[in-house]
């Protein structure tokens, strides 16, 4: 029998990062209504082809920003706040929506779910914070 590689769990403050995508996907489009994605299989989706690209990280005093772009257009995140129970705040500038920039403040959270007999790791999104 084979051994299963172990990937390690992607993180907001430090290598490996989530990626800025998946978060993007929270997000959505500026022209839609309501939430379409709520949660993601965070290990499958972190080097899957949807959320391929490079990650760029950036200080700004202490504030670390994590960031991909894409034709032009640049996703960020940064770490706010961690809540406990695997809950985070997220900081997130848009700016991919021609020039309109968006600032969104999100709450995710980190789970461990069983899906199809198989514990994974799931990031729920929760909504916008004030």
């Amino acid at each position: 029998m084979e051994a299963k590689e172990v990937k390690p769990i992607p993180s907001f403050s430090k290598a490996p990062y989530v990626h800025p995508r998946i978060i993007k996907d929270f997000v959505g489009w500026v022209s839609d209504r309501g939430v379409i994605i709520q949660s993601v299989d965070l290990l499958n989706a972190q080097n899957s082809n949807r959320y391929s690209g490079d990650i760029e990280t950036r200080e700004e005093g202490e504030t670390l920003w994590v960031s991909s772009r894409k034709d032009g257009e640049r996703f960020s995140y940064a770490l706010q706040a961690e809540l406990g129970d695997g809950k985070y705040v997220l900081n997130v500038i848009d700016g991919s929506s021609g020039t309109y920039v968006g600032k969104h403040a999100l709450l995710v959270q980190f789970s461990e779910e069983t899906i199809s007999g198989e514990k994974r790791i799931v990031l729920k999104y929760w909504g916008e914070t004030n």
